[in-house]
């Protein structure tokens, strides 16, 4: 891991590039595609290293899609001739997926309609730039000795792989489990916020934002820094996921009241054409039941006329016994009466009848009609609670939506803030650097001149030791055993003596800004390096060259004889401590002190 690290420091590249320097266009761009997702909180990071490096070949394994359109986004506004391929054989997903890629992006969107561990796969991707692993935890099932040895091979082929879900907490650990193992070969960071990101960089890169990224992912407070910058970015992406989800639920639900509604005005419609029918049907019964009156009217008077003749039979019947005698027109008189009667009696029976086939008619329509409007006043009862409910819901979701917006706000005002918190913070370190840029020039002719002087500072250290203590330099009471002192300094002067001035001061620089060095501190612990011409203005360069040596500490919290004592590879390397921890000593986690 230490010989990754080093390799990435060489060239123009230095731990006091300011992080201002880092900031790129792309981190502020806006998706297109907010589609929830394991990726939606690192768009920001992904568009942010598109425009770092100009990838030829972003490929993405597995088909939900979040990284495929953000690389395809991110090349087309970069006007690059990259091309995205996303490697998939899920028909439903990479349907959707390449139908909205292809219309946004045109050319730049590529579908390789395979399983992503076919071995034919890997020969038809060729080199890759950027891997990101969109797959599931099944997938990556690296006891599978097919699926274990195609990935590999992927792996090989590529420069940066991205593995989303590292930090996510589940029982299968496939993503994780992955990154820690390419983490040990390859170098490597890791993004905390959401699920977490893990980045893998296999190859050693030309470009310098990623090189000074990588560098200063080493210093704790720079890492907290970007990383606090990246997860809230990435934050406000997952707001604006939401809020759109959200939007697309209340747009959805408009869209359903309003279908409601049709349905509520259709019900109204019939509701009112019943009650103009059940109007109809009792105007109906009302003609019905009139002429159901009159014709009992006429029955009463057929009656009264058949009383009438009763008695008038009754009368002829006496009159015929007394007239039986009588002669044969009287007869032929009562037997037209007799006619008369058998024919008003079979009337009489046939109205009857008649009678109640009209009655029981009009008693089922009259049951039916009040049944139907029952059933009407139900439907009625029931539509009207379903719009009161609706009318409910419809009230929520605006308080929701309402609330949301006002969360957007406090969102975008804590962003601004936190941005003019950052501008604010990035002017004062580089009126810093500014003036440790002047001081370090006039520091260069310091050396420049000193080392002149000393040209031959092995064979005359002793000389030199009492000219250095004459002004004050050094004293006798805090060096210890002079023997002991002699032969320390001595092997680090032999070795510093081969430095160039670029590497002294490289080595300088990065002591003085590391949290282990403190000038103000070394200062007032050592009146003799304070008193000194030169050592005063630069105690950093006192402490790279004697001072770790002569058992001087550069702050309160390292111990430079402790972690020679504590460390003997590091001792025969005769490297100055505090440098070897801060390049190795970090990340081998080594002690700085006695605990």
């Amino acid at each position: 891991m230490s010989d990754n690290i080093q390799g990435f420091h060489q060239g123009s590249v230095s731990a006091s590039t300011p992080l201002k320097a880092l900031t790129l266009e792309s981190m502020f761009w806006r998706a297109d595609d907010f589609s929830s997702s394991a990726w939606t909180g690192h768009i920001p990071w992904l568009f942010w290293l598109l425009q770092c490096i100009s990838p030829s070949n972003c490929v993405t394994l597995g088909g939900t899609g979040g990284p495929h359109s953000t690389f395809c986004q991110g090349l087309q506004r970069l006007k690059s001739d990259g091309r995205a391929i996303l490697v998939t054989d899920d028909e439903t997903a990479s349907a959707n997926i390449q139908f909205t890629c292809e219309r946004r992006y045109g050319s730049i969107s590529k579908h390789l309609k395979a399983c992503w561990y076919e071995p034919e796969v890997a020969s038809a991707l060729g080199p890759i730039d950027i891997l990101a692993l969109d797959i599931t935890p099944l997938e990556l099932n690296t006891k599978n000795t097919i699926i274990y040895r195609q990935l590999k091979q992927l792996v090989s082929q590529a420069s940066i792989i991205l593995i989303p879900n590292v930090k996510k907490v589940s029982s299968n650990r496939a993503y994780s489990s992955l990154f820690e193992s390419l983490a040990s070969e390859y170098q490597s960071i890791l993004f905390s916020h959401g699920d977490g990101l893990g980045v893998i960089f296999k190859n050693s890169f030309e470009n310098e934002l990623l090189r000074t990224l990588i560098l200063r992912w080493s210093n704790i407070k720079s890492k907290k820094t970007i990383e606090d910058i990246f997860s809230h970015l990435g934050r406000a992406c997952e707001d604006q996921a939401l809020i759109e989800v959200q939007s697309h639920e209340i747009s959805e639900f408009n869209k359903e009241l309003g279908e409601v509604s049709d349905k509520l005005n259709k019900k109204s419609l019939e509701a009112q054409s019943l009650a103009k029918t059940l109007d109809e049907l009792v105007e109906l019964a009302k003609k019905k039941d009139s002429s159901i009156r009159e014709r009992f009217s006429e029955l009463a008077k057929i009656t009264q006329l058949l009383e009438a003749r009763d008695g008038e039979i009754n009368r002829l019947t006496e009159k015929n016994k007394y007239l039986e005698s009588q002669s044969s027109l009287k007869d032929h008189l009562i037997e037209n009466h007799l006619t008369q009667l058998a024919y008003f009696s079979s009337k009489l029976k046939e109205f009857d009848i008649e009678k109640g086939i009209v009655s029981e008619k009009l008693k089922k329509e009259y049951e039916d009609a009040l049944v139907l409007i029952e059933q009407k006043k139900v439907k009625i009862d029931q539509l009207e609670e379903k719009i009161s409910h609706f009318s409910q819901i419809e009230e929520t979701y605006k308080n929701n939506l309402l609330e949301l917006e006002k969360e957007n706000r406090e969102v975008k005002k804590n962003l601004e803030e936190a941005n003019r918190e950052y501008n604010k913070t990035i002017k004062q370190k580089n009126a810093s650097i500014s003036r440790r840029d002047e001081e370090l020039s006039k520091l260069v002719s310091l050396v420049d001149g000193e080392k002149k002087k000393n040209t031959r500072l092995v064979s005359n250290l002793r000389k030199f030791n009492l000219e250095q203590s004459r002004e004050g330099d050094l004293s006798q009471n805090k060096i210890g055993s002079r023997g002991s002192r002699e032969k320390k300094v001595g092997a680090w002067s032999t070795l510093f003596g081969k430095k160039n001035n670029k590497t002294i001061f490289k080595d300088m620089e990065e002591i003085l800004i590391s949290e282990y060095f403190d000038s103000d501190w070394y200062l007032k612990q050592y009146p003799d390096v304070a008193e000194h011409s030169l050592y005063s203005k630069s105690p950093a360069l006192h402490y790279l060259i004697y001072g770790a040596f002569e058992d001087r500490n550069p702050s309160p919290y390292f111990d430079s004889q402790w972690y020679l004592d504590s460390n003997p590879d590091v001792a025969r390397s005769q490297m100055n401590p505090l440098l070897h921890f801060l390049r190795n000593g970090l990340n081998e986690e080594r002690s700085p002190k006695d605990d």
